[in-house]
Parts: C-alpha cells; structure tokens; sequence
C-alpha cells in the first residue's frame, strides 16, 4: 500500500494546473482507513470511479480506477463498474 499512496501523492505533484491522471489500485481505497490521506488529498478533484471489480487471477484485492482533474473542483462524480 505504501508504493501506491506514494505513487499517487508523487504523480498529483507533479501535475500542471487541470492536468489529469488516473490509477488503477486497489479498491479499499474508497473505504479503507489507511488510504484517508490520500483520499482526502485527491477527493474533491475526483471526477470518475470505475469499480473493476477481480480483475487478475494472481492479485488477491478487487481493483478501481480513479481519474482526477487538478485544481478543478468537483461537487460530484461519475462512478461505473466495469461489465465482463
């Protein structure tokens, strides 16, 4: 967890002004206390979630994409889950 929290906090600094990103992680950081940080950090310039749900057999936790859009504000976002 600590390689995808510094990877996320790492690529948001080093973005422009509305330039955006997005990651696929693993999906407690949507609920789980121990992404908080980063979760409070990226939350209000959140404009997409995708639940992917198990997406590869070798990796044990479910996955979500999160796609941003820095220093743009968003009072909502889009969430989808991904259809096999």
């Amino acid at each position: 967890m600590k390689v995808q929290f510094y990877l996320c906090k790492k690529s948001y600094s080093l973005l422009k002004p509305k330039g955006k990103h997005g990651f696929i992680i693993p999906k407690p950081f949507i609920y789980s206390s121990s992404w908080a940080k980063i979760r409070e950090l990226l939350l209000n310039e959140i404009n997409t979630i995708v639940d992917c749900g198990k997406v590869w057999d070798n990796v044990k936790l479910e996955q979500i994409i999160y796609f941003i859009n820095k220093n743009i504000d968003t009072s909502f976002y889009s969430s989808l889950i991904l259809k096999k």
